[in-house]
């Protein structure tokens, strides 16, 4: 990955990117470039060029459906008058949307008010916004 600091073009490697962004919107990025010659003090800035990225063979859902329970992700989706859990991996989030993979379609409801006191097969009422139900 390109970043510049400076004005001068360094080369640095990806150490970890957050799969889900912070209260802000935006991804704790690590990256490691090599500093032998010590010019670069600790707590620069630098501007990083990341490449963009296209995600296929995805679902687009809302962000705040998401639910993590250590590195484990899963959404709560409607089936008749229960909530279904369903594990999920995140491919690309963004801070209102995320495009995830595992067993749910677009056609899908995924609950995305309350779902964090929810557990698999809980009973739902549907209220849909504006309506008492």
């Amino acid at each position: 990955m390109t970043v510049y600091i400076k004005d001068k073009k360094h080369q640095a490697e990806v150490v970890s990117i957050d799969t889900i962004p912070n209260e802000t919107g935006q991804y704790t990025i690590i990256l490691e470039l090599d500093n032998e010659d010590e010019k670069i003090d600790l707590g620069e800035v630098a501007d990083v060029i990341i490449p963009e990225t296209r995600v296929k063979d995805t679902i687009i859902i809302p962000t705040e459906a998401i639910v993590m329970d250590g590195d484990d992700a899963y959404v709560f989706i409607v089936d008749g008058d229960v909530a279904k859990r369903v594990p999920i991996d995140i491919d690309v989030s963004q801070s209102d949307v995320s495009a995830v993979k595992g067993d749910i379609a677009e056609k899908d409801e995924v609950i995305v008010t309350g779902q964090f006191t929810l557990t698999d097969e809980s009973e739902i009422d549907i209220v849909k916004e504006g309506n008492d139900k």
